[in-house]
């Protein structure tokens, strides 16, 4: 129970000190031998360089032509101008009086598209800028008004997308880009919903009604994890119905 609970709470500091701005690169390994000291009767050292460091290259390996891929689609679209272009046609659309729902969707459709949230934001930020500065809305809603269409709703929720964070998990839970298309299509639209009361000032900031809009999504995530935690993975069919000795190399009987 000991070592549930740090794991848990690793997590948790993971979480706190990536958004306070420390590289997760240093606290992945340091918080991960955390969890082992917390464990108990486990070898730190052992542990860090034969299980933890094993695990994350055979990720890095095996989802390696993921990132390459995303990357180089992303490059090809801001190097190209189709990001932009894709941004000035919603803008166009919609009308530059609707410029925060302009940048969302076009943002959303991007990041549906395939195309990395990093390179959605870089694309769709100098457009999003010049428009807020010509209809005098505040440049502190920029970030809040990308993040919504870029880290959200079309990252997570809408079933089929293309984000690794839809794909790597597949294999473990034995389910398609698709799975639970109705969560998804009935989530999706209410986290948009939100997000857009939010920077219009319908709703406050971390007031009441945000933080009940919130409580699905928090409950499906904290037990997501804790299942994950208890449970484990399951091990994809892949891996599972693949021999650990070359069939040249097993002992003959």
């Amino acid at each position: 129970m000991i070592g549930i609970a740090g794991i848990l709470l690793s997590l948790v500091l993971l979480m706190w000190l990536a958004y306070r701005g420390v590289s997760v690169i240093i606290l992945a390994p340091v918080l991960a031998m955390f969890a082992c000291l917390l464990n108990g009767g486990v070898p730190l050292l052992g542990t860090y360089t034969q299980v933890f460091m094993t695990a994350m290259g055979g990720f890095a390996v095996k989802y390696f032509p993921i990132f390459l891929l995303g990357a180089l689609f992303g490059k090809l679209m801001e190097d190209s101008g189709c990001a932009r272009s894709i941004a000035r046609t919603f803008v166009h659309r919609l009308g530059a009086r609707h410029g925060i729902a302009a940048i969302v969707l076009a943002c959303g459709v991007l990041e549906y598209g395939g195309v990395s949230a990093f390179v959605v934001a870089f694309s769709v930020y100098p457009l999003a800028a010049a428009l807020f500065r010509e209809l005098d809305i505040p440049k502190r809603l920029i970030g809040g008004t990308i993040a919504l269409g870029a880290f959200t709703f079309a990252m997570t929720c809408l079933p089929g997308t293309a984000q690794i964070h839809n794909l790597i998990p597949r294999p473990y839970f034995e389910t398609t880009a698709f799975a639970a298309p109705v969560l998804g299509i009935v989530g999706g639209p209410v986290l948009l919903a939100a997000g857009m009361a939010v920077l219009f000032g319908v709703v406050e900031p971390g007031g009441t009604v945000q933080s009940l809009a919130t409580i699905p999504e928090f409950v499906w995530e904290l037990w997501l994890g804790i299942y994950l935690t208890v449970k484990g993975f399951r091990q994809p069919s892949v891996v599972r119905d693949t021999p650990s000795v070359a069939p040249e190399l097993q002992p003959a009987t």
